[in-house]
C-alpha cells in the first residue's frame, strides 16, 4: 500500500519510487492461492505512519497485486502503472506535526478514469463482428506475442471469443500450406489456457481450418485464464 501526492501519475519505476510519500506494504491476510472466483476479502485494519511537515497536502492510497509477470490488472481506478486508487487521505499540519487525517473523495481520478476506460473500450470490438487482420481474425480483442518456439494470446475482451491464426506465417512454417504436411503438423498444434502466475488451467481444442491452409482456430474461455500459449 502506498501513499502519494494526489493526482500525480508516475510513467516510470524510477519515479515511482520517488514519489511514494510513505507506505504500508504487507502480505494479504489470505494468500492467494486460496481465492477463488466470487469470494468477498476483507483486509486490515493497518497502521501506517503519516509523516509531520509544513504543509497540508492530500495523498492518493494506491494498492496493487503482483503475480510471476509482474502487477496484476483489477477491476479499479487506475493511478499509474497497475496501482489502483481505494481513497484519498487529507492531511492537515500544524508547527511540523500532523494536526488532522481525513478520509476523503478523488472523484478527478474517476473522470479521468472513466474516460481512459472509454477510450480503451472503443477498440475492443464490443459488438462482437468478425475482423480479419491478414494473419489473425477473431471476433474480439487480443494481444499477440510471438516468440522463439509459441505463441502468446493475451485476452482483452471480457468474454469467450474465437480466434483464427495463420501459423504458416506466424511460426515462419511455410511448409503448412501444404496440404499433406499441414494436416500432420496442424494435430500436434497445442493450445493451453494458463493463469496469472503462469500455472496450466487447461487444454483447448485447436481445429483446422480447412479452406485455410495452415490456420488454426480455437475459442477462448475466461474469466481464469490469463494467457494462451500456443505450441506446436
Amino acid at each position: 500500500m502506498h501513499f502519494c501526492p494526489a493526482g500525480v501519475r508516475d510513467e516510470d519505476e524510477d519515479s515511482e519510487r520517488d514519489r511514494i510519500a510513505f507506505q504500508g506494504d504487507h502480505r494479504p491476510a489470505k494468500a492467494t492461492s486460496t481465492w477463488r472466483p466470487g469470494m468477498v476479502l476483507s483486509d486490515g485494519p493497518h497502521r501506517v505512519r503519516v509523516p509531520g511537515g509544513e504543509r497540508d497536502e492530500k495523498y492518493d492510497i494506491l494498492i496493487g497485486l503482483h503475480g510471476r509477470h509482474g502487477r496484476i490488472s483489477l477491476n479499479a481506478v487506475e493511478s499509474d502503472r497497475r496501482r489502483y486508487v481505494i481513497g484519498r487521505l487529507a492531511v492537515t499540519r500544524r508547527n511540523g506535526t500532523v494536526e488532522k487525517v481525513e478520509l476523503t473523495d478523488y472523484d478527478d481520478l474517476r473522470r479521468i478514469d472513466r474516460a481512459r476506460r472509454g477510450a480503451y473500450l472503443a477498440r475492443m470490438n464490443q459488438a462482437g463482428r468478425k475482423i480479419d487482420f491478414g494473419p489473425v481474425a477473431t471476433d474480439g480483442a487480443f494481444k499477440l506475442l510471438i516468440c522463439k518456439d509459441a505463441l502468446e494470446l493475451i485476452p482483452l475482451a471480457d468474454r469467450p471469443f474465437e480466434v483464427e491464426l495463420d501459423l504458416a506465417d506466424l511460426a515462419g512454417r511455410k511448409e503448412l500450406r501444404e496440404r499433406s504436411p499441414a494436416a500432420k503438423a496442424l494435430a500436434a498444434v497445442k493450445v493451453q489456457a494458463v493463469d496469472d502466475a503462469g500455472k496450466p488451467q487447461a487444454d483447448l481444442p485447436a481445429k483446422p481450418l480447412p479452406d485455410r491452409l495452415g490456420w488454426i482456430a480455437f475459442k477462448t474461455a475466461p474469466p481464469a485464464a490469463a494467457r494462451y500459449v500456443i505450441r506446436w
